[in-house]
This record gives structure tokens, C-alpha cells and sequence, in this order.
């Protein structure tokens, strides 16, 4: 079930808008934002517009993430990266024993992820491309040419994304596009093992092929409460190479937002999702995970702004089907239920301040992943030892985000 979820996931955040995320928008729940948030956006990087550069710089649990901005009018262009490199380590071993001699070789990386993405934006329109790559712990140990065992755990994505914005019928409309390819979506393992020869090779890994298509639209304020529907639509073609078999995924994710911000002082916001996703295949299955982000924003001085922000997801809602064929006959076994492990509750504070005109400090805290995880089982150490403490501590600034950006 965890792989269909993942799989579903993947149909509906294949354009990746939000993987440029502001600490503003995460110590509100994704309520609230800043131009971190729109600069690699196709539909909301001509909101940015920078006189000459924009940048920023973010350290966020061992992950670095820095992007930059420039108008060559009448071109926009914006290029980012995130992520964290391992390094390979190799050992070769010599030992000699009644007169032979065998040596043998290890060589494992450690966890590199990152993502490469470039926007180019005119007129009305964006477009971006993007790039991921993963390397989840591959490694290669041998004796020699005929005794060995490597193992790879590698997965890359690509992506095309465009959006613009416009009026029809007097209602405001930003629609946008994507495109993606992920090989091995899963990150899975393939192994290959050579004893005396003889090579065996196990594991498989799923491949997916995605189109997303969405928009925002603008709805009639009530007041000073801003209104917006977004509404998502992901298809994918997910290959698994043991099977040859292709599973087809569908996605569709509503969501409504309301708003509180006449000023700059104070500012509310809460944003209702209904995600649902359905696989058909030689087995199928629905999911339906509803979720609530509501976040805050108040103006403690001129240049410093406080933030906070709470989201709650139910456990997933799962049916899934699953045909079996014996003698010819093929009987379906349909199964509802609901995983605990993938409900989520999030708990955010943070702050801004601007250190001068051109430049701005974003810090956020998770709270809630500090105490109880990214679920609803604590992951707080209890112990009265001193590894309990510094673990916890450790906890404590692990899910502590640091951001700084200018423009100028």
C-alpha cells in the first residue's frame, strides 16, 4: 500500500510549483508566502520582478538550498538548487594466507539528493525545467571479477513545466502544465550478485510518466476575505519492469482558500484540500486523504513579522483490489481501511525580519516534528539517559529552518 501512495503522490505534485519554499510559507502552514515562494513559479514569478538581482539562501536539516533571479528585459530568468552530496568511500583489502594472496574491494556512497531547476518567464508566460537526481546508499564489494555483489539505488526525474495567467468571463485564472518522468520512483534496490561466476540479479524498480494539469481561481471576495479554488488533475503511467505490467494512475486534488490580509500588520488564512487518487491496473485502488492548513502572520515592529501555522491530515482512506486467477477462474478481493502511520499533524512558528530593505532573515520551526514526528506516534525519547536529552535536543534544531534573501 505504501508503494501505490507513493506512486499516487507522484501523479499529483509532478510540476513541483512548491519545491521553492519560503520559511514564511512553512511557519504558516503554506498559508502565507514571500518571493521565494513565486520566483521559480510559471504562473507567479512576474510577481518578483527584480530592479536587477534576487537571491536567497536557506540551511534546512543538512539540505542546502540557494536560487537566484535576473530580468534581462524582456526575458525573466530564475535558476535553483537544493539538495546535499555524500561523498563514495572506498577500501581495498589485502590478506595473505598460506602463501595466497586475496584482496577484496568495498566501495558505498553515502545519501545524495538534489534537484536542479531554471525558469525562463515573458510576457505572460513561464516555463521551467526541471532536474532531480537520487543515490539512496548504492554500493559494490568484490573479491575478485567472478565474486561480487553491487547494488544500485539510484533514481532521477525530469521535468517541464508552463503556466500564465488571464481573464475569462470576468474571473481571474493562472492555468498551468506540467510534464515528468521519474525512473525508479520508488528509490528501490536492484542487486546483482556474482558467485563463482554464476550472476544473479533481483529487485525491480517502478518508472512513472506524469501529466499534471491545474489552476487557480479567483473567486468573489467576501469583505476583506479573498476567496481562491485551485484545482488539480494528474494523470501517470507507472511501468514496473519485474511485471512489464503499466498500472494507470488518476488524481484529482481541490482546494479552497480564504483569506484575512487588508494590511500589513495582521493576517489569517485557511486552506481545505481534498486530495483523491485512483490506480487501475491489475490491481486497483482509491485513496482519499483530507487535509486543513490554517496559518497566521502579525506584525510585531516595522521590520519584524511573527508567524504560526497548524495542519492536520486524517489517516489515509484506502480501498484497494486485488485479482486473483486459479484454474481459469479470476476472483476479486476488494479491501477498505484506513492507515494510522499516514495521518499528520503539523504544528509551525517562525518569524521575519527585515535586516535592511534589500534583505530579509526567514527562520521557521517545526514544532510538531520535533515532538511527535511527521505522524501521529511520538518520536520524543522519554529515557532519563543523556543520549535521550542531546537526541531530543538534536530533534529540537534538526526541524529548526534557516533563509535569508535580498533583492535589490
Amino acid at each position: 500500500m505504501k508503494k501505490t501512495i507513493a506512486l499516487c503522490a507522484a501523479v499529483l505534485s509532478a510540476a513541483l510549483l512548491g519545491a521553492q519554499t519560503s520559511n514564511t510559507n512553512l511557519s504558516t502552514a503554506g498559508t502565507f508566502g514571500t518571493d521565494v515562494d513565486s520566483f521559480m513559479s510559471v504562473t507567479g514569478w512576474s510577481g518578483v520582478d527584480p530592479q536587477n538581482l534576487f537571491g536567497y539562501v536557506e540551511v534546512n536539516n543538512g539540505i542546502y538550498s540557494l536560487g537566484f533571479a535576473h530580468k534581462f528585459a524582456p526575458l525573466y530568468w530564475g535558476t535553483y538548487f537544493s539538495g546535499s552530496f555524500g561523498a563514495w568511500s572506498n577500501e581495498t583489502t589485502t590478506v595473505t594466507n598460506g602463501g595466497t594472496t586475496d584482496t577484496s574491494k568495498e566501495n558505498a556512497s553515502d545519501n545524495t539528493a538534489f534537484t536542479f531547476d531554471n525558469i525562463i518567464g515573458i510576457g505572460n508566460f513561464g516555463f521551467k525545467l526541471g532536474f532531480s537526481y537520487a543515490d539512496n546508499g548504492s554500493s559494490y564489494e568484490a573479491t575478485d571479477s567472478n565474486n561480487y555483489t553491487k547494488i544500485v539505488n539510484k533514481s532521477w526525474g525530469l521535468s517541464l513545466s508552463a503556466g500564465t495567467s488571464a481573464t475569462l468571463g470576468g474571473v481571474a485564472l493562472t492555468p498551468y502544465a506540467t510534464i515528468s518522468y521519474d525512473d525508479n520512483v520508488n528509490g528501490n534496490s536492484l542487486r546483482t550478485t556474482a558467485v563463482a561466476g554464476t550472476v544473479t540479479k533481483t529487485g525491480s524498480k517502478d518508472s512513472d510518466l506524469s501529466f499534471l494539469f491545474g489552476t487557480d481561481i479567483g473567486l468573489p471576495s467576501l469583505g476583506e476575505i479573498s476567496q481562491t479554488l485551485n484545482v488539480e488533475l494528474g494523470l501517470g503511467f507507472i511501468l514496473h519492469s519485474a511485471s512489464d505490467d503499466t498500472d494507470f494512475s488518476m488524481g484529482i486534488a481541490p482546494s479552497y482558500t480564504a483569506k484575512y490580509d487588508p494590511n500589513d500588520t495582521v493576517g489569517f488564512a485557511a486552506t481545505a484540500k481534498l486530495p483523491m487518487s485512483f490506480t487501475f491496473g491489475n490491481n486497483s485502488s482509491f485513496y482519499l486523504r483530507p487535509e486543513l492548513d490554517m496559518g497566521a502572520t502579525f506584525k510585531l515592529k516595522e521590520k519584524f513579522t511573527l508567524n504560526g501555522g497548524l495542519d492536520f491530515a486524517i489517516p489515509v482512506i484506502y480501498n484497494t483490489t486485488t485479482k486473483a486467477t486459479v484454474l481459469n477462474t479470476t476472483t476479486k478481493v476488494s479491501t477498505w481501511g484506513s492507515n494510522g502511520d499516514d495521518g499528520h499533524i503539523g504544528i509551525y512558528t517562525g518569524f521575519n525580519y527585515d535586516i535592511t530593505s534589500n534583505i530579509a532573515f526567514d527562520f521557521a520551526w517545526n514544532i510538531g516534528a520535533s515532538v511527535f514526528g511527521n505522524n501521529f506516534t511520538t518520536d520524543w525519547d522519554t529515557g532519563s539517559s543523556a543520549d535521550a536529552f542531546f537526541g531530543n535536543l538534536n530533534k529540537i534544531f534538526t526541524n529548526m529552518s534557516f533563509l535569508v534573501s535580498f533583492k535589490f
